[in-house]
């Protein structure tokens, strides 16, 4: 079998832990490295919870510190969904791994001729490696990645997260000429992992499915709070599941914009489902429907035999915050979640 050669940009993130977890447990894929970009936590944190998820999943890859910034101020906290350190507050053992810059990238890049980009986050660090070393072009097969929405947002009412959080990098990547594939809200919040489906992760019973579990336990009561049902989106691992099963999604090639006017409609992504987009580098590939029961059940597996199948064992160390008050104010009316606009959570 000839392996799909990827490189990993993401920040960590439960659901980016589950993505990892799914993209470690496949041998579809060889993952040369992955850049730790800032978002839902630091760069330098995002590194970090890199390093030490592919230390928890048993495998070795290079990881890099991206040098991105986030273009606003976000309007949410993002510890209110991921905890503080973006792991739900599971504190996993540091890796021994170094971490290296982002400028080291290009070297992993030279190892493959054709390398598929997974992007799990805000896409500064991608837009800065397409900008700082434009050869690398000739060596991306494609760009896939989760972000964007075709209809509302999840971090205001027009726009995603990923997105949001560096507009102009996202359309810097959409006009790259580079075949661009996005899962957007619309598909991602289509599959939703329940209650039974985390009792199935639990009841492996290892070091690994116990940290997933309790990374799970605190989305839940995210989605539980602020979606109103006890489950959660599956929005980044099903940026790995469209490239380890293209055919279980329905894609459409459209012209895809994003607005960086600062208003209402700030990160907003409008696909321009008329194709009639004069720009043929911003036409990418949207997925617009997705298996539902199917693609749940490839995943779920895919990470059961991967859990499995690694004999490794986390230190005894492993400690949880089981505690902890947090206060979080949104400063605008059009942020989602709108039901409250003071929030106290206790974990």
């Amino acid at each position: 079998m000839i392996k799909k050669d990827v490189f990993i940009f993401s920040d960590p993130g439960i659901d980016d832990a589950l993505a990892v977890a799914l993209a470690t447990s496949t041998n579809k894929i060889r993952i040369l490295g992955a850049c730790g970009t800032v978002g839902n936590v630091s760069s330098e944190l995002a590194a970090s919870n890199l390093a030490s998820l592919f230390d928890l999943f048993g495998v070795h890859v290079p990881v890099f510190r991206g040098q991105s910034v986030l273009c606003p101020k976000l309007p949410f906290d993002p510890s209110l969904a991921h905890g503080m350190n973006g792991l739900g507050d599971v504190i996993l053992p540091k890796s021994a791994s170094s971490i290296q810059d982002s400028h080291q990238i290009i070297d992993t890049f030279e190892l493959s001729d054709k390398i598929s980009i997974l992007s799990f986050g805000p896409l500064g660090d991608v837009a800065n490696l397409l900008e700082d070393y434009p050869r690398v072009k000739t060596r991306i097969d494609q760009i896939l990645l989760m972000g964007g929405s075709m209809t509302a947002g999840n971090v205001t009412t027009t726009a995603e997260f990923n997105i949001y959080a560096n507009p102009k990098a996202a359309n810097a990547v959409f006009n790259s000429g580079i075949p661009v594939k996005i899962v957007p809200l619309d598909v991602t919040q289509k599959v939703r992992l329940l209650e039974d489906d985390m009792m199935r992760i639990k009841q492996i019973n290892s070091p690994i499915s116990d940290a997933l579990y309790r990374m799970l336990k605190f989305y839940f009561a995210f989605h539980k709070e602020f979606e109103g049902f006890s489950g959660c989106y599956t929005h980044d691992p099903l940026a790995v599941a469209a490239l380890l099963w293209p055919e279980q999604f329905t894609f459409s090639r459209v012209p895809v914009f994003v607005d960086t006017r600062i208003g209402r409609t700030y990160g907003m992504t409008i696909f321009d489902t008329r194709c009639r987009s004069v720009n043929s580098n911003s036409v990418v590939e949207v997925a617009t429907d997705v298996d539902v029961d199917r693609i749940k059940e490839l995943m779920l597996s895919k990470v059961e035999k991967g859990i499995l199948r690694s004999g490794h064992e986390l230190s005894s160390n492993l400690s949880y915050t089981c505690f902890k008050i947090r206060i979080v104010v949104f400063r605008d009316s059009s942020v989602l979640p709108l039901r409250k606009k003071h929030h106290i959570t206790f974990i």
